[in-house]
């Protein structure tokens, strides 16, 4: 028989959990062997109402099976309507995890006959006897199999995340993708679901969201969370950053190949009593597949004029929009000091763009799942990390570089 399973808030597959509170260990031996070795559920046995109650206040069941007649305590004669005084209990105590379904089993033709309608009324199963095995199973199996978390979540086929939630996420959100904003329980975090139509008319599922603050140990944290919770096949994250004066003008798209922490090293002192920075820096490359598709899309152009043309905005710069795929170092601070740049330069010297995220988010997603998720760090550039640094032009590169996502969602994904 399949293994049966059940999602959880997050969406990740766990086996159904079964607490048996019953005295008598012919039932619990027979009911134990149906939910833990024919259903595969993970099973807990107790025997009276203490110890139940125990055992909800430390977990949540998704099937509590339970026998009229139980103690209220280990040790204590049989209650003969211990059974109903822990459903009733249950029902009102909100210190304790409330099962999802119970189901009420007695060997007493008496007690089936006198609360049969007490099951009943609260929409659980009485069982009189053990003897009909099968339908046992069928009821148990049947809970299993219609149990449904308060929450599934829905896997995604790709994820855009950003560093910021004004302006990066907000250019993400202007796309036409009919977002719709979700919530899960126990996660601070806003999520939008869209969708977008490829130009072989396929629908590709569309997840968005942004980070809780800049930098590399958000970014992590949220791109292992994207891909665990949503499972996409491919993550980007878009958003702006700083170029390399002389590499790429304002506006222009930077495609992350590789990135890297470009603070990661050691720091020492020299003989003579200098510091010397050591750098050691470990080199995130994203697929060659899409290395190659966004290396045609620089070489022939495709969809730059068009995104260009299409600013809302007589502000643009002066220079036509260029895409271009290389180095961008990924580091804790915002950067206003050619200094700090002209060193960054020499650990890569074909290096593009300076931002604070990428790396972090290619790391997370190559440990994320089995195998890894592919992830691409498209950002545009804003500024060139210098004095004259200014939020002048970070809407715009904004745009052009979550609009290159959507039109490579469209023609290449």
């Amino acid at each position: 028989m399949e293994k049966c399973h059940v999602r959880n808030n997050w969406g990740y597959l766990m086996s159904c959990s079964v607490l048996i509170v019953d005295d008598g260990y012919e039932k619990t031996q027979v009911i134990s062997k149906i939910a833990k070795d024919d259903l595969f559920c993970n099973v807990d046995y107790c025997n009276s109402i203490r110890q139940a109650l125990q055992f909800m206040s430390l977990k949540h069941y998704h099937i509590l099976i339970v026998d009229i007649q139980i103690p209220t305590s280990l040790g204590e004669p049989i209650n003969e309507k211990g059974g109903i005084e822990l459903v009733e209990i249950i029902e009102l105590d909100n210190n304790i995890y409330k099962p999802v379904y119970i189901i009420g089993v007695t060997s007493h033709h008496h007690s089936y006959d006198k609360w049969a309608r007490f099951f009943l009324d609260k929409g659980w199963p009485l069982i009189l006897g053990i003897e009909d095995i099968e339908r046992i199973k069928t009821i148990i199996a049947n809970k299993v199999a219609h149990y449904k978390a308060p929450e599934t979540v829905k896997c995604f086929d790709v994820a855009i995340v950003t560093a910021l939630t004004a302006v990066e996420l907000d250019a993400v959100l202007k796309l036409e993708c009919g977002w719709e904003e979700f919530c899960l329980d126990n996660d601070e975090s806003y999520y939008y679901s869209g969708e977008i139509i490829k130009k072989n008319g396929d629908v590709v599922n569309v997840l968005a969201t942004s980070c809780s603050r800049m930098g590399i140990a958000s970014a992590s944290a949220t791109v292992m969370k994207v891909c665990n919770y949503f499972n996409p096949k491919k993550v980007f994250m878009c958003g702006i950053a700083a170029g390399i004066k002389g590499k790429v003008n304002l506006g222009d798209i930077m495609v992350g190949d590789p990135c890297w922490d470009w603070g990661s090293g050691k720091n020492t002192i020299t003989p003579n009593g200098r510091t010397e920075m050591r750098n050691a820096p470990h080199q995130v490359a994203i697929n060659v597949g899409d290395r190659t598709k966004f290396q045609r899309i620089s070489t022939r152009r495709l969809f730059l004029d068009a995104i260009f043309s299409g600013w809302p905005s007589d502000k643009r710069p002066t220079t036509p929009l260029s895409l271009k795929v290389g180095p961008i170092a990924t580091g804790a601070v915002v950067l206003e000091n050619p200094i700090v740049v002209e060193d960054i330069q020499s650990q890569h010297r074909e290096t593009i763009g300076i931002e604070m995220e990428g790396y972090g988010a290619m790391l997370a997603a190559t440990l994320a799942n089995k195998g890894g998720v592919d992830c691409i760090i498209v950002k545009s550039v804003c500024d060139f990390a210098d004095p004259e640094k200014n939020d002048d032009w970070q809407d715009y590169a904004a745009y052009t570089s979550a609009t290159i996502v959507y039109h490579y969602i469209v023609d290449f994904l």
